[in-house]
């Protein structure tokens, strides 16, 4: 019974707390991208750890997911908005960069909003 508990509160419920308590402390674009890798690194550690063998579906999959993963993590170019301001995008450049204004809107994005420089 103590084994039960502890997979319960000690492994699942502090993992959860912790990965939570983390999110809060990055941008929603970084929370979204790094939880998209989630899955990845699971497969990886199962197979480097435990033996197990993908199927070609699963390889598939993993690698379509690793190259979203570089492109969104790569710095945003940007495109020019009407009025000739500059937006960077949902992303803002990558992991790291919220690139925020107020309210978690891009810089270049509140202004082309609010139509001043």
């Amino acid at each position: 019974m103590l084994l039960i508990g502890w997979l319960a509160l000690g492994t699942t419920a502090l993992g959860y707390l912790l990965f939570a308590r983390g999110v809060l402390r990055i941008s929603a674009a970084t929370a979204g991208t790094l939880s998209l890798g989630e899955p990845l690194v699971a497969t990886v550690l199962g197979v480097a750890l435990l033996g197990e063998r993908p199927g070609a579906v699963a390889v598939c999959g993993g690698a379509l997911l690793l190259c979203g993963l570089v492109v969104v993590s790569l710095p945003s170019r940007g495109r020019a908005a009407p009025g000739g301001a500059r937006e960077t995008g949902a992303a803002g450049g990558g992991f790291g960069e919220s690139g925020a204004g107020v309210r978690g809107v891009p810089q270049a994005r509140a202004r082309w909003v609010r139509g001043g420089p």
